[in-house]
């Protein structure tokens, strides 16, 4: 699951972390322009919530959409 990084979205799937270690909870930012001239720009920062543990770590690696 991709979900945009709160205090409260990360609180509850940290404490699920807790009661099970196969969650694995990574984060990655994005930057964002809605305007059309780009005047707007703003950072976020999501998570990635995984319910397995990837067969390869990641290193440095940078994700896209």
């Amino acid at each position: 699951m991709v979900i945009k990084k709160t205090d409260f979205i990360f609180n509850i799937y940290k404490e699920q972390q807790h009661k099970n270690p196969k969650i694995v909870i990574d984060e990655y930012g994005k930057n964002y322009s809605y305007n059309v001239r780009g005047r707007n720009e703003r950072e976020v920062t999501h998570l990635l919530i995984l319910n397995y543990k990837p067969a390869i770590e990641k290193q440095n690696a940078q994700l896209s959409f």
